[in-house]
């Protein structure tokens, strides 16, 4: 007996439903049945087989693959389809930038990917592209802010590089939620102020992958480079000020958890839950507000401490 083709694959997640969505939204799949949240399989749009995708739920604690690292394993999956237009037909593609040199990168990479059959266009540095009249538009933020870049069809991705920089008052603008699909590069995503809290993670969903320097280094990523760590000591003042805070937010997630049925763990879904209380206006949305104020504060400290500069001089 010969084998024709690969029926089907099964993969391990850390959350079932929001690797269905994006199989769902971004390839087009469809669920063919459930087991709660522990499990997914899933049809690739045109098949007529049982399933073409398994999903496994293994939680949020689960670690990142070794696979290709430290040990052997999957390498990628390739789903097939007619053709580019196709392909196209499951949305448009916005890349945000915050600068004109990395809108110039961005466009030379596309265009050697996709060829001279599709064309990129260019949003900012003289340019005034848009995605009525392209597939994929590169812009960079300072004009996409102000400017219409909304997806002509339904759906679509926005891809967000230096996104720790979108979390501002006035770059948060160009993040239109008519993109389903969402994602955000940076080497450095937590922001001194809330912008993280209160735009970045509910705009993105919070964090799906993490590339670790060893993989980094292994990949051409980023150069080889030296860590030495130099504790350094807060001063009288500061030291009581950290722990004043420290006790405050303990004392306000106490509350938090047991009036208002916030998640424990993770913490990050904790501080999800504290930044959508915070921003309403009901019951504990004062005490959600407090918190995120008192971990601002702390982590203020922290940053701007004079003893760092003390331990370089």
């Amino acid at each position: 007996m010969g084998i024709h083709r690969l029926n089907h694959a099964v993969l391990y997640v850390r959350d079932v439903e929001r690797s269905v969505g994006f199989y769902r939204d971004v390839l087009g799949f469809r669920v063919k049945s459930r087991l709660g949240d522990q499990a997914a399989f899933l049809l690739a749009p045109d098949s007529a087989n049982d399933h073409d995708l398994g999903l496994f739920a293994l939680g949020a604690a689960a670690g990142d693959s070794l696979a290709g690292r430290s040990t052997v394993g999957l390498y990628h999956l390739a789903w097939e389809v007619d053709t580019l237009d196709e392909l196209e037909r499951r949305g448009q593609v916005l890349v945000l930038v915050p600068t004109v040199e990395l809108l110039d990168q961005w466009v030379a990479q596309l265009e050697a990917w996709v060829g001279s059959r599709h064309a990129v266009g260019r949003m900012g540095g003289g340019h005034a592209g848009d995605l009525a009249s392209h597939e994929v538009l590169v812009a960079v933020v300072n004009s996409a802010r102000s400017l219409d870049v909304r997806p002509i069809r339904r759906g679509g991705l926005l891809v967000a590089d230096e996104c720790h920089r979108y979390g501002s008052a006035v770059n948060r603008l160009a993040l239109d939620p008519r993109f389903s699909s969402r994602l955000g590069l940076s080497a450095t995503y937590a922001r001194e102020d809330d912008g993280t809290l209160a735009w970045l993670d509910p705009y993105f969903g919070g964090t799906c992958f993490r590339l670790g320097y060893r993989r980094a280094i292994a990949d051409g990523a980023t150069a080889r480079f030296c860590v030495t760590l130099a504790g350094v000591r807060l001063s009288a003042v500061e030291a009581e000020i950290y722990e004043e805070l420290s006790e405050r937010m303990a004392v306000l997630r106490s509350r938090l958890l047991r009036a208002h049925g916030l998640p424990a763990e993770p913490f990050e879904a904790f501080l999800r839950a504290v930044v959508a209380l915070a921003d309403g206006a009901g019951p504990g949305s004062g005490l959600a507000r407090a918190y995120r104020q008192a971990m601002l504060e702390r982590r203020r400290l922290l940053a701007d401490t004079p003893a760092k500069d003390r331990c370089l001089a």
